[in-house]
């Protein structure tokens, strides 16, 4: 309850007990973990914020025109993806389409051109990996029951792609529409910054960059929790949490109630109930 007090002085949203997201929740929860470890940082103490080093990951985004080829990137700083749920797919297949290359409207300044392809791509990975699932239509807040095969690893495939003007320096690529299938719409990390936040900014990248930067290859995540939604909307529902134990050990959680589990009751069970899925890399 002093969690939960805490963030509703965030957001008042989060005030009281009506039924609010957990997706959103956990979001307000690591904004102000960062800000906290931030201020701290700023300070005298000698601290690292855990959603810097074990959440936080950089994309790229490259925008290129269909008629000439030149290219402009973007970069952002995220800590989860959203995904869209693929039709009898699996969650592997999801990750997959998020990262599909989609076409956009944009008139090139170069040669005039009016349609540029956009596409995706990761340049650092996490020690965690937080998978959203889109379940509840944004228009009707209606949900989906369909199943998703959940899988207990991922191979997420790294990107060769070189980051060009990493302070700023290259064009910046418009944020994708809502639904254009490549990522979330977030503005750059260095969008309106001042010389010294952007110094900063900077600093943080790079050092992120050292420590998880892409080389090609792939690099594989286990699952290690999955929240589950029980409910048919957003005006009512449960959550609940399985969460896996040293030893192959798997505990699911239900309020107060805590009982042992196993990851293939896990991974059958909750395929139609999954909303958030938790990935470990190896």
């Amino acid at each position: 309850m002093e969690l939960k007090d805490c963030i509703a002085l965030r957001n008042q949203e989060f005030k009281g007990n009506s039924q609010n997201d957990a997706h959103e929740f956990l979001s307000e929860c690591l904004l102000g973990l960062k800000d906290i470890g931030h201020t701290l940082q700023m300070g005298d103490v000698s601290y690292q914020c855990p959603v810097d080093t074990l959440l936080s990951f950089q994309l790229q985004h490259i925008r290129s025109c269909r008629s000439c080829g030149v290219e402009s990137r973007r970069e952002e700083i995220s800590t989860y993806l959203s995904l869209q749920m693929v039709a009898q797919g699996t969650v592997q297949n999801s990750l997959e389409l998020y990262f599909n290359e989609s076409e956009v409207e944009y008139r090139c300044e170069q040669c005039g051109g009016q349609v540029s392809s956009l596409r995706c791509s990761f340049y650092t990975l996490p020690q965690v990996l937080i998978l959203h699932l889109k379940r509840f239509c944004p228009f009707t807040l209606t949900k989906s029951m369909a199943p998703l095969q959940l899988e207990t690893e991922l191979q997420i495939k790294q990107r060769t792609e070189d980051i060009a003007g990493r302070c700023g320096e290259s064009p910046q690529v418009p944020a994708p529409s809502a639904g254009s299938g490549c990522c979330p719409a977030a503005p750059s990390v260095l969008e309106g910054a001042s010389s010294s936040e952007a110094s900063s900014i900077t600093q943080e990248l790079e050092a992120g960059t050292e420590r998880e930067k892409v080389e090609g290859g792939s690099s594989t995540y286990s699952l290690m929790s999955v929240l589950s939604h029980i409910g048919t909307n957003t005006d009512c529902g449960h959550y609940t949490s399985d969460c896996a134990e040293e030893g192959g050990l798997w505990l699911s959680l239900n309020d107060e109630e805590v009982s042992p589990t196993t990851q293939e009751a896990v991974l059958r069970e909750r395929a139609s109930t999954a909303y958030m899925l938790f990935y470990t890399r190896k």
